[in-house]
């Protein structure tokens, strides 16, 4: 077991608190069968007895087992402490080494356990989260557990190495908050998941065309072709909806929110629900799933703004870390304000 360092030591490399997820054997292996099945696809193609047709299976199953691989041998999640500047930082691992999270000491004012429950008030579903508290008003949620003493011995090296600070915001929110407000949000498709599948897509599309196209061989190209080019086509799907996607959340002063999806004039997935004073408003990072902003309400969690893996937005307004931490503190303002306003109506 790697000891300890001291917290008043200078860091000079990565210190891991909670290690990272990767494939050592089953991602090397995968990758090994994917250039396998590639290399038996190029024979097939130039064998005098195989052809474009005999190649279709090894190809689609050499690129989905080479891109599988390559995906599981990535590094991903973990929470790491590094240097940063002249001092250190929180790293949140994503889908690889650069896409972390990062959140500077000097941004942390606090470390805290929030509880929280889902469901009904029967049979609800209860988890405690480790988090930073931020002095913009946004917290990071670093870890989770069933059982809340399973975060003691990392709630304490944390508090050590990042003691509590007063916070720069105000303890009364301002109503200013409270007006109506509706936030455009585009993620797009970032992140080795939506290039894994896109990649996948495509063979299998490309090869269930080739089945298809052979006319000679009606029962190949019915259950071969067939079964590719629709799994090919619902796997690129995901990835090009999820690019061109973008979520709209209406925040209204009276504490209501309503949340839904939209592309193409058309709109889905509309959600609403209300602030909770038990609640509040979390980032948190899934590893091969990126960050994403939690809205906790009244006995939900609301997602918004999933899978962001770039430190900070690119072309068309999409939405990095640097972009994420800042809705949710808009979120968190709106969040306080509420909650306070309806507590003074009690």
């Amino acid at each position: 077991m790697t000891p300890t360092p001291s917290t008043s030591a200078p860091l000079t490399e990565e210190y891991w608190l909670i290690l990272p997820r990767q494939s050592p054997w089953f991602g090397p292996l995968s990758i090994a069968a994917g250039i396998a099945g590639l290399a038996l696809a190029l024979w097939a193609v130039f064998d005098p007895g195989g052809g474009l047709a005999a190649a279709i299976l090894p190809a689609t199953l050499g690129i989905v087992s080479l891109s599988g691989g390559l995906l599981l041998s990535s590094r991903r999640g973990g929470v790491a402490v590094v240097p940063h500047g002249s001092g250190t930082a929180l790293s949140l691992g994503g889908d690889g080494p650069q896409s972390g999270l990062v959140v500077p000491a000097t941004e942390i004012v606090g470390i805290g356990v929030r509880r929280v429950s889902e469901g009904d008030d029967a049979n609800p579903y209860v988890t405690f989260g480790l988090e930073a508290r931020l002095a913009s008003g946004a917290t990071v949620l670093i870890a989770e557990s069933r059982e809340e003493d399973e975060l003691d011995a990392l709630l304490e090296e944390l508090t050590a190495r990042f003691p509590a600070r007063p916070k720069a915001r105000p303890n009364a929110p301002s109503e200013s908050a409270l007006d109506d407000q509706t936030l455009l949000i585009r993620v797009g498709a970032q992140g080795h998941l939506p290039r894994t599948l896109g990649l996948v897509a495509f063979a299998m599309l490309g090869a269930g065309a080739v089945a298809l196209a052979d006319t000679s061989n009606a029962a190949y190209a019915t259950f071969v072709g067939v079964p590719l080019a629709g799994l090919g086509l619902v796997l690129g799907i995901l990835p090009a909806l999820k690019s061109v996607t973008t979520e709209r959340l209406a925040l209204h002063g009276d504490g209501r929110y309503r949340h839904e999806y939209q592309a193409f004039g058309l709109r889905w997935g509309a959600r609403e629900g209300r602030v909770d004073g038990a609640g509040g408003v979390r980032v948190r990072q899934r590893g091969l799933l990126g960050c994403t902003v939690e809205l906790i309400g009244e006995r939900r969690i609301q997602l918004i703004a999933g899978g962001v893996q770039a430190p900070r937005g690119g072309p068309g307004g999409s939405v990095g870390h640097a972009e994420l931490l800042e809705l949710a503190v808009t979120l968190s303002a709106w969040h306080d304000v509420s909650t306070h306003l309806s507590r003074k109506g009690e």
